[in-house]
């Protein structure tokens, strides 16, 4: 009676070690599921970032340049960004291309002075 006492008790000790195995299992797929979430929530947004700073269709050069500018602006500096506007020179900015608007001549190679294009 005794020797089934203990088999019960050993057979009732394996079914509840194997729940609880069961359990701890279970609870670790679980937080591996979360960190699997959590990595791929981090990684979306990661590129949702990099897609706002950076349009799809860029080169590595475009990005490069447009990296320099974005962190040129955030700094604020304007020597860098200044040095970028088309014909713009410290003193007198933009002069070269009043000149050509004062200027009414057609600028295009081999047209009549009073052409209308």
């Amino acid at each position: 009676e005794k020797e089934q006492q203990a088999m019960i008790a050993k057979q009732y000790q394996e079914e509840v070690n194997k729940l609880m195995q069961q359990e701890i299992d279970q609870k670790n797929k679980i937080k591996e599921q979360q960190a699997n979430y959590h990595k791929e929530l981090n990684s979306q947004l990661k590129e949702k970032n990099r897609k706002k700073t950076y349009s799809v269709l860029m080169s590595e050069y475009e990005r490069s340049v447009n990296d320099n500018d974005i962190k040129a602006y955030q700094n604020m500096d304007t020597n860098t960004l200044n040095a970028k506007v088309p014909g713009y020179s410290v003193g007198n900015p933009q002069e070269k291309y009043i000149d050509k608007a004062m200027n009414l001549t057609p600028q295009k190679f081999g047209h009549k002075q009073d052409c209308i294009c």
